[in-house]
């Protein structure tokens, strides 16, 4: 009886989730921009622009200008999907900074399946072997 139990355990560990539809995922990008000079104050209206990276030509091309709000703060939908190199330009009472995000499509590396159901089954056989050999 308690083999019937560990093995339904088992396949439960092992199974995979069957579905009779397919699912779409996208991305949309909302960027965060925040703006403070060095005492805490926020740089209100601060000056943004907004580069995307072209490969083609190897340069940073506008595409948006823009203005952060009382808070030193700025939302940028960025268009698409929202990948590629991106460069903000923030300028405000003399200062400036450039901040560079890179959003990627690449997928993080997953560990294999197979490793994670055997780490699981090994206890299980490792008891199932023990009481065997203990009559």
């Amino acid at each position: 009886m308690k083999i019937i139990v560990l093995l339904a355990l088992f396949m439960l560990l092992c199974g995979g989730v069957a579905s009779g539809h397919n699912m779409f995922v996208d991305q949309r990008v909302n960027v965060d921009i925040f703006a403070v000079f060095e005492g805490g104050e926020p740089a209100r209206n601060a000056d943004v622009n907004i580069y995307q990276y072209n490969e083609a030509c190897e340069l940073y091309e506008p595409y948006n200008q823009t203005v952060t709000d009382s808070r030193g703060m700025l939302t940028v939908a960025l268009p698409g999907r929202g990948t590629g190199n991106w460069r903000f330009d923030v300028s405000c009472a003399g200062h400036k900074k450039k901040l560079f995000i890179n959003i990627s499509t690449d997928r993080p590396e997953t560990k294999k399946t197979g490793v994670v159901a055997a780490a699981a089954v090994l206890p299980i056989a490792f008891v199932i072997w023990r009481r065997r050999n203990k009559r």
